[in-house]
């Protein structure tokens, strides 16, 4: 325990007496504790299963606090749908020239030829089916928070602008109200 000096009498006292046991000065108030005010949660932008507001931002089951998204962007990445149909393709072009090698070891039967026929076709089918679908596939858009732990993807959807629009709402929420993201 630490001895001050009063300034009223000049003989030291307890650093946590309240008062002076010599003279009855007062010792000066303890520190208040500051509370943090409660701020009044304003809505920001709602449409679907999002909402944003000055102090969150929900989307269907995930919530982020906003004083601790350190960035928010546009992530964008085009899906590859076709890739498993051209390894489907292309598994059936495999087993359709095993088959006919074996045909060709062992000779020929009329049911391993229609079988070498539907391989052989449904591999062609099934490999440009897949091109066709990664040619057709359309480019997807996140949110992408930046957190203390790193980023996640909060959202996506194929509608570039509604995925801007988020991210302009968490910008504006973040720093109070200063749109950063342009279309």
């Amino acid at each position: 325990m630490a001895l001050v000096t009063c300034s009223d009498c000049g003989r030291e006292i307890s650093e946590r007496a309240a008062t002076c046991p010599h003279c009855g000065a007062p010792m000066g108030a303890p520190a208040a504790t500051v509370l943090p005010v409660e701020e009044k949660e304003i809505p920001i932008y709602q449409q679907d299963d999002v909402l944003i507001t000055n102090t969150k931002a929900m989307f269907r089951d995930r919530i982020f606090v906003m004083n601790n998204i350190s960035s928010v962007r546009l992530g964008e990445f085009k899906p590859e749908p076709g890739y498993t149909m051209c390894s489907i393709g292309g598994a059936m072009l495999g087993v359709s020239t095993v088959v006919f090698l074996g045909q060709i070891i062992f000779g020929f039967n009329a049911f391993l030829i229609i079988s070498l026929l539907l391989l052989i076709g449904g591999g062609i089918y099934c490999y440009q089916y897949g091109i066709q679908l990664n040619r057709d596939a359309k480019i997807i858009y996140s949110v992408v928070i930046s957190v203390a732990s790193g980023e996640t993807n909060a959202l996506a959807s194929n509608d570039k602008d509604y995925i801007i629009s988020i991210i302009n709402a968490i910008n504006s929420a973040v720093t109070k109200g200063v749109k950063s993201y342009e279309r």
